[in-house]
């Protein structure tokens, strides 16, 4: 698994995706540093607050957005975050009346 932490444009990005090439999912912070550990409700394609995470997959051309305000859970373990969601629903740009549902744990390397 690849996985990137980094800061970018007033954001905090993470992603991971298991191969090269491959989908990656992507979630996004306000500010400069690392997400403190807490509960963030999800916000489409980037945080609109302090509280929010911005969540999508992009798979090939296709971007999976997460629905809003939607629970994602960030922990620090071992000195490295942890960041997990269960059973999220994502819209589906390929077929609107079915959205997908990921359950996902992403670790800091």
């Amino acid at each position: 698994m690849i996985r990137n932490f980094s800061a970018s444009s007033g954001f905090y990005d993470i992603t991971g995706r298991e191969t090269v090439p491959g989908d990656i999912m992507y979630f996004s912070f306000l500010g400069n540093v690392p997400p403190l550990p807490g509960v963030y409700k999800t916000s489409g394609y980037f945080a609109t607050g302090a509280d929010k995470v911005g969540l999508y997959i992009k798979a090939f051309t296709v971007d999976f957005v997460s629905d809003p305000d939607q629970t994602v859970f960030v922990k620090k373990v071992n000195n490295k975050l942890e960041i997990t969601y269960c059973a999220l629903k994502f819209g589906n740009p390929t077929s609107p009346s079915n959205p997908v549902t990921i359950s996902a744990k992403l670790v800091q390397p």
